[in-house]
Formats: C-alpha cells, structure tokens, sequence
C-alpha cells in the first residue's frame, strides 16, 4: 500500500497488488456541487489509474456510503476541469457510481 499525495495533501492511497485506489471524503467538505460530483488529480489519474483500469473506492465517511467505479468508466463519464488550487482534476458525477452502505449486509 502507498500513500498518494499531490502538493504535499494526501489524496488516497494505492493498493498496486490488487489495482485499487482508496479516497476517503466527507461529503460535505469534498463534493463538487457543482457536478454532484468526486474528483481526482487529473494527473495521477491519467498517468497510473487509467492505464491500469484500476477500481476507485471513494469513501465517504459522513454518510457512511462507499461508492465504486472502474477507471475507464470514470474516464469515459467524466469531466476534466481546472479547480484552482487544486489543479486539474476528473470529476464523476455520483449517479455513474455503485454505491453501498457497508453497514446493510446482504444488499450486493
């Protein structure tokens, strides 16, 4: 496991052996209304998620609900914006995700 971080911040961490990348968020503090949507650094995207069609897991740990994407459908569905501070990043509106409650058993 490898912890990812961009300008110093923390954005997930990586799991190379088994293709997945963790973000943990609080809804009200990482969304982008705008879009209703979770974002990653374009960059970091782009040069090791996507050619590797690594599985997102973003957890959003103020409503309990994990929500999951394959790297290709965040790419194809998502939108490449500049967000200040932040840099460029690729946003996936919420409604292209899977999504569960780990707390409810049997729903999957």
């Amino acid at each position: 496991m490898s912890i990812i971080k961009i300008n110093n911040k923390t954005i997930g961490k990586l799991f190379k052996e088994r293709k997945q990348f963790v973000k943990t968020v609080k809804l009200s503090k990482h969304l982008f209304r705008i879009l209703d949507a979770w974002g990653i650094d374009w960059g970091f995207f782009e040069g090791t998620l996507l050619p590797e069609d690594y599985e997102i897991l973003i957890i959003d740990k103020e409503n309990n609900i994990n929500y999951y994407s394959r790297a290709k459908e965040f790419r194809a569905n998502g939108l490449i914006r500049e967000y200040g501070q932040h840099g460029t990043q690729i946003f996936l509106p919420r409604k292209y995700f899977s999504t569960k409650n780990p707390n409810q058993k049997g729903l999957f």
